[in-house]
């Protein structure tokens, strides 16, 4: 869904980062990643920082940043409706 979804919006400006909460690092992404095979950027936080952050508690999860960095809507459930495609 993300990926069809960047596909058509990356030209408009509109750009996915995919965060792997992995807690054995990258060598234990690196498979769902790959098999993925999407065109956006995907960072690897074995740490968990990012869920910290955001306030994040379940997976999958977005968090709406706006062109200025701030946060657009707070994390949510991500995936679960095609709602953005409607907006």
């Amino acid at each position: 869904m993300w990926q069809a979804l960047y596909r058509d919006l990356r030209d408009s400006g509109f750009m996915v980062v995919a965060v792997a909460e992995e807690s054995r690092g990258a060598a234990a992404a690196r498979p769902w990643i790959e098999q993925a095979k999407c065109d956006f950027w995907t960072l690897i936080d074995p740490a968990h920082r990012v869920s910290d952050m955001f306030g994040m508690v379940n997976v999958p999860e977005a968090v709406w940043i706006d062109e200025q960095g701030r946060i657009a809507r707070p994390a949510e459930n991500a995936g679960s409706t095609d709602y953005f495609r409607r907006m």
